[in-house]
């Protein structure tokens, strides 16, 4: 039996937090993760309601580890055309707006 698309999309959301949790790389490597996160959140939007009910409790999780690994900051990892451009908000779009632990020196809280 294939995949469904939401499954795919949590796997790489899933995989995607692996990766954050080890550590930062680069800006590159921590937007294109960050990306499978909003593509969860654009298959979420398609998928049946009892699908959904399925993988609550994943996505959840995956979510709460990608909580601890970073902290939150007004500033958003896209530059602010982008942002501006794709009307990210930190309401819809939150995990665009917090930025990996091992950079909290950097990026100021």
């Amino acid at each position: 039996m294939e995949k469904s698309v939401l499954l795919k999309a949590i796997e790489d959301w899933e995989e995607s937090v692996k990766w954050i949790e080890y550590g930062w790389d680069c800006i590159e490597e921590y937007t294109h993760d960050l990306m499978s996160r909003e593509y969860l959140d654009e298959e979420v939007a398609k998928a049946p309601k009892n699908e959904i009910k399925s993988f609550t409790s994943r996505i959840e999780k995956a979510d709460q580890r990608f909580l601890k690994a970073t902290f939150p900051n007004n500033r958003c990892v896209w530059s602010s055309y982008i942002e501006s451009e794709y009307g990210y908000s930190q309401e819809k779009h939150w995990y665009y707006y917090r930025w990996p632990n091992d950079l909290r020196k950097q990026v100021g809280t």
